[in-house]
């Protein structure tokens, strides 16, 4: 049986580790590029997520720093990790490939630039999940204690 998980931290920690790790076989990536093979995965999501510490004017580029991430690290495995762009690509997907799709955690990095947004979609996110933990331009996050919802 193939797996499907929709979501990893590796992009946030490939970037944090500044060099520091390989996505190949990084101990400290809780998803390699060894352990997908070893899972026999069909399909994993590689969020782009941003620390609430990163500054408003720095999200964006932080954002994009993780796109290139993926393309760079995660993709370039002799073509057995293949970037999914439209779900319908899993329909008859090779048993020798791995899909890899971007996702967004958080509309942070996108603020009121819808235009940003359509730059991320034409990057290949499928999935965009409205905040994380903190409230922020359309919506209360887990941690926000007014319970205002979407906004």
């Amino acid at each position: 049986m193939r797996v499907i998980d929709t979501h990893c931290d590796a992009l946030y920690k490939l970037q944090a580790g500044k060099g520091k790790y390989t996505f190949q076989d990084a101990e400290e990536l809780d998803v390699n590029f060894e352990r997908l093979i070893e899972a026999k995965m069909l399909l994993q999501g590689f969020a782009i997520f941003l620390d609430e510490c990163v500054p408003v004017e720095h999200k964006w580029k932080k954002a994009v720093e993780q796109v290139n991430i993926f393309k760079q690290h995660v993709l370039h495995k002799g073509g057995v990790i293949h970037h999914v762009k439209k779900w319908r690509d899993l329909e008859n997907f090779p048993e020798e490939k791995i899909g890899a799709v971007l996702t967004l955690e958080g509309i942070e990095p996108i603020g009121r630039d819808l235009d940003k947004l359509t730059q991320l979609l034409d990057a290949g996110v499928l999935s965009v999940g409205l905040t994380w933990n903190n409230a922020n331009l359309a919506a209360d996050g887990i941690m926000e204690e007014r319970g205002a919802g979407l906004t």
